[in-house]
């Protein structure tokens, strides 16, 4: 089995794939075979927007209602809170293949900036697309409280047919590594942070993940393999 890292690769109108992938099924089973970090392939550099859109929002939970600002060394402590995962229900998709093209194109930017540029196009789909951690039903791209931006891999997963153990776990593991890997501008790369956080801080979620993910690996891999995929396959557009 070919073993790849999906960090950030070139944003097609045609994958969609952008730079927060969180992880494919062959990474899963590497990180859980493989005893060292080490072992794995040299380390990519991050993508420049994605590292910017980091950097822009460093801030990590310091409470239900007291954020700060995060250390810029990762990684970071890991979370105390992970939010409860729901079932995603069945929605509208009232979003097109154009609408797609332009989320691609302001990934790299802010959650609002984001956000404006799809509403200047198709509201309806920027309201799919584009909710907050406190609204009742998460879309694909979830502002949280503490002011990052959560791509909803586990919802997606769920959503396309997997079970809901599988997506449970996953939404985990990406809470998770995001909290540790959130700035990291100092000590580890923000991929390397990654890495060796999913043996780490966050073995749990994958360790969950591993174990209700295993028939799913053509939806791990294709259908949701990256934030565009999660879009389509929550708010359509394929």
């Amino acid at each position: 089995m070919v073993l790849r890292r999906l960090l950030c690769v070139s944003l097609s109108a045609l994958a969609f794939a952008a730079c927060n992938a969180i992880v494919g099924f062959d990474d899963f089973e590497r990180v859980g075979a493989d005893a060292a970090p080490a072992e794995a392939e040299p380390s990519t550099p991050d993508a420049a927007p994605r590292d910017a859109e980091v950097v822009e929002q460093p801030v990590v939970e310091a409470g239900p209602d007291a954020p700060e600002l995060a250390s810029t060394t990762c990684p970071a402590p890991a979370p105390a809170y992970y939010p409860p995962w729901k079932s995603p229900a069945p929605r509208a998709k009232p979003c097109t293949p154009s609408d797609l093209t332009t989320f691609v194109t302001h990934e790299g930017q802010t959650f609002e900036s984001q956000k404006a540029a799809m509403e200047a196009q198709n509201a309806a789909c920027a309201a799919c697309v584009f909710t907050l951690e406190s609204d009742d039903e998460w879309g694909p791209i979830v502002k949280t409280n503490d002011g990052r931006v959560f791509v909803s891999f586990g919802h997606c997963y769920a959503r396309a047919g997997a079970p809901d153990t599988c997506g449970d776990g996953a939404h985990e593991l990406e809470w998770c590594l995001q909290k540790i890997c959130n700035v990291c501008s100092d000590g580890q790369s923000l991929a390397d942070c990654r890495l060796v956080e999913r043996e780490g801080g966050c073995k749990r979620g994958l360790d969950r993940t591993l174990a209700a993910c295993g028939n799913n690996s053509q939806i791990i891999n294709n259908t949701c393999r990256g934030s565009g995929d999660v879009v389509a396959v929550l708010c359509g557009g394929k």
